[in-house]
């Protein structure tokens, strides 16, 4: 095969990722960068189509290659936090999430999902927003108020997760937490 024929793949690819055939998706991903190693968006894609299937493992290894080869690819810093805090890696994951926020102050659902990894931690007062942070200054900040009603809630015992049944915003559907 010509390496021209990688974009071919890599098309088709995300089309089988766009209707939930995520391992025809990974298969045509993976030819692609055989074909053609190096291209970001491929490795980016794949690693979304692992996170779909939840082998978060495998899109950790993706996103970590998207950084690698560009260092300010903000959505896989935020997408593999999300792949290390379903893993319970919280540590990793606010690494990731404060590196996301660093190269984009605006990004609402980091801030939130940072500070639902510190809760998880612990470390009330990160988690609670009075590390410095100022939601309000988002245009997204619509998302600010559940997460501060969430983590009042959480600490003082008061009222139930804005997720619903569930505690843990990470069971929300993936759509919902992938950039």
């Amino acid at each position: 095969m010509k390496s021209d024929f990688a974009e071919a793949y890599a098309n088709r690819g995300y089309s089988y990722l766009q209707l939930d055939l995520y391992e025809k998706a990974i298969m045509d991903f993976s030819e692609a960068i055989r074909l053609k190693p190096g291209d970001v968006a491929v490795y980016f894609d794949r690693g979304n189509a692992y996170y779909d299937l939840k082998q978060y493992e495998g899109a950790i290894s993706d996103y970590t290659e998207v950084i690698r080869l560009k260092p300010d690819y903000v959505a896989a810093y935020y997408n593999m936090a999300n792949a290390y805090s379903i893993l319970r890696q919280y540590e990793r994951a606010i690494a990731d999430y404060t590196e996301a926020i660093r190269l984009k102050p605006d990004l609402v659902q980091a801030y939130y999902n940072r500070g639902y990894a510190y809760h998880v931690l612990g470390n009330v007062k990160a988690a609670s927003g009075s590390d410095g942070v100022n939601l309000n200054r988002s245009p997204l900040n619509v998302l600010a108020e559940p997460a501060r009603f969430y983590l009042l809630g959480a600490f003082c015992g008061g009222p139930k997760s804005p997720w619903g049944d569930t505690n843990d915003p990470f069971e929300v559907k993936t759509e919902l937490a992938l950039v």
